[in-house]
């Protein structure tokens, strides 16, 4: 048995065909209110996909590429722990090499070596890129990462609105890209 998600949030997601191609999911996202006039939000649409690994075909899920032109892009390099203050919605897309390390707030924490989010395991197949992209909202948090094998979702802290999260990164760079289109 194989998990698409990383985490338990996603919920009985729905998928749509006949878009040029592609097949597109939707899940659920079960979050809980946090003093939000609301319970539960929809997931970002994502591409499904399948590809070959060394351990067999693989579903795999990805950004559906019109979220990129809701953003534009700006770059920050982050070598030795620096820290800055993002409020939502932002994109943000980094590669992580095997000793890189990358945090976002106390929510979600990515470490290159042991191959963990969150202290959690995920596959990391050495034959596909460590790229990652993680959408920054108002509810929460979406990761897409490694060749589409890699996709969770997290709530933010209930004050993340009124004080933003801090992102932190070591030897990565990072690509931040803010909104630029109407949310």
């Amino acid at each position: 048995r194989r998990e698409a998600c990383r985490t338990a949030l996603p919920y009985a997601a729905q998928t749509f065909s006949g878009l040029s191609g592609r097949v597109l999911s939707l899940a659920w996202l079960r979050t809980g209110n946090g003093g939000r006039p609301y319970t539960g939000m929809l997931s970002v649409p994502s591409a499904l996909g399948l590809i070959e690994t060394r351990n067999g075909y693989r579903l795999t899920l990805q950004p559906a590429a019109e979220l990129q032109s809701f953003f534009k892009a700006e770059e920050k390099r982050f070598l030795q722990g620096e820290e800055v203050l993002l409020s939502a919605p932002c994109l943000i897309h980094f590669t992580l090499p095997p000793k890189g390390m990358f945090f976002l707030g106390g929510v979600l924490s990515v470490y290159g070596e042991s191959g963990e989010i969150n202290s959690r395991p995920f596959l990391m197949d050495p034959d596909l890129n460590r790229d990652f992209t993680i959408l920054l909202d108002y509810g929460v948090i979406e990761i897409w990462g490694n060749g589409g094998l890699v996709y969770a979702a997290l709530e933010t802290p209930a004050d993340f609105p009124k004080k933003g999260i801090s992102l932190r990164g070591k030897e990565i760079v990072i690509s931040v890209r803010r909104v630029l289109k109407s949310w």
